[in-house]
C-alpha cells in the first residue's frame, strides 16, 4: 500500500525502501506540522518517515490481524533482511489446535508471491524459533489472542444472547449468513454449524460476566 506525500519539507521524488508500517504516519505527520508529539505515543513504535537514518537501521516490523472471517488471530513479523514470520493464535476459547495453525516462513525477496512456506512440515525449526522469540518480545501474541476472543465471546454475549436468541434463532441468523450468495452442500452447512456450535459452548464464566458490563 504507498504513500504519497507532498509539501514543505517532503524532499522531491524521494522513495522510501526501508521497512515501514502504519504506526509511522502519526510520527512522520507530527514533523512535518511541527507539532508537539502526544503524551504516550512514544511507546508506539512509529518512526519519521523523513528520517532517513532511523528507517535505515530498523531491522523488522510487527503487525496483527483480527476478524469475523477468520479462525484465530495472525501476527506477522517482517524482518529487514527479507524474511516474513507469520504466527498464529492458539487460545482455548477458540477452536483451533497447535497442529491446525503451524507457524508459516517466507523469503519474500525471492518469493513475493508467499508460495514456498520455509517452515513447512517442521522445517527451518531454529529459525522460526529464533524468529518467534522476537516476534513475542514485541508481542506476547497468546495472550493477545486470548484477549481478542474473549472480546468475540462477550459480543456474542451481547447480540445474541443478552438479546433472546435461543438455540434455534441462533441457529437461522448463522443459516442465513452462511446461505447468501454461497452454494453450501447440507454436509458442509453441517459441518459449519458444528463449529459454531463446539465455539459457543466453549463460553467461560469470566467472559458471560464480561457480558454483563456495559459497553464503555
Amino acid at each position: 500500500m504507498p504513500l504519497v506525500l507532498v509539501g514543505p519539507g517532503v524532499q522531491p521524488r524521494r522513495t522510501v525502501t526501508k521497512l515501514t508500517q502504519l504506526l509511522d504516519v502519526f510520527p512522520t505527520l507530527i514533523q512535518l506540522f511541527g507539532a508537539p508529539s502526544a503524551a504516550g505515543t512514544a511507546t508506539l513504535d512509529g518512526l519519521d518517515l523523513l528520517d532517513e537514518a532511523a528507517i535505515a537501521g530498523r531491522t523488522h516490523i510487527v503487525s496483527q490481524y483480527h476478524s469475523n472471517m477468520i479462525n484465530t488471530g495472525t501476527f506477522m513479523l517482517r524482518t529487514a533482511d527479507g524474511y516474513k514470520y507469520i504466527a498464529f493464535g492458539t487460545s482455548s476459547l477458540g477452536l483451533e489446535k497447535d497442529s491446525d495453525y503451524p507457524p508459516q516462513l517466507f523469503d519474500v525477496e525471492h518469493d513475493p508471491d508467499e508460495l514456498d512456506d520455509l517452515a513447512a512440515g517442521g522445517k527451518a525449526v531454529e529459525q522460526v524459533a529464533k524468529l518467534d522469540a522476537i516476534l513475542m518480545s514485541a508481542v506476547d501474541y497468546p495472550a493477545v489472542d486470548a484477549v481478542a476472543k474473549s472480546v468475540d465471546h462477550w459480543l456474542f454475549d451481547q447480540w445474541f444472547v443478552l438479546a433472546g436468541h435461543d438455540q434455534g434463532g441462533i441457529e437461522a441468523t448463522w443459516r442465513n449468513a452462511y446461505s447468501t450468495g454461497r452454494n453450501f452442500t447440507n454436509p458442509e452447512w453441517e459441518v459449519e454449524w458444528g463449529k459454531a456450535q463446539r465455539w459457543m459452548g466453549l463460553r467461560l464464566p469470566r467472559v458471560r460476566r464480561l457480558a454483563r458490563r456495559p459497553i464503555s
